[in-house]
């Protein structure tokens, strides 16, 4: 499977995709920066998007949480 681009409502997130096979999670951010993030299921990607705040979730259980590529 290749990644999957996810439309995202974010003040904070720009844009994001993710891999299934792979378990990556890619983040572009209203920065301008984009992290990779390794062994992401996609539970937590699906967490991601339905989260009432997606900046949010991302700091609490994403950023730190998972090794960047």
């Amino acid at each position: 499977m290749a990644e999957v681009n996810h439309p995202i409502n974010s003040s904070a997130i720009e844009d994001m995709w993710s891999d299934a096979d792979a378990q990556t999670l890619r983040v572009r951010f209203h920065s301008g920066s984009e992290t990779t993030f390794l062994n992401v299921s996609q539970d937590v990607v699906t967490e991601l998007l339905n989260a009432p705040s997606a900046g949010r979730y991302f700091n609490q259980s994403i950023r730190g949480q998972f090794e960047e590529a």
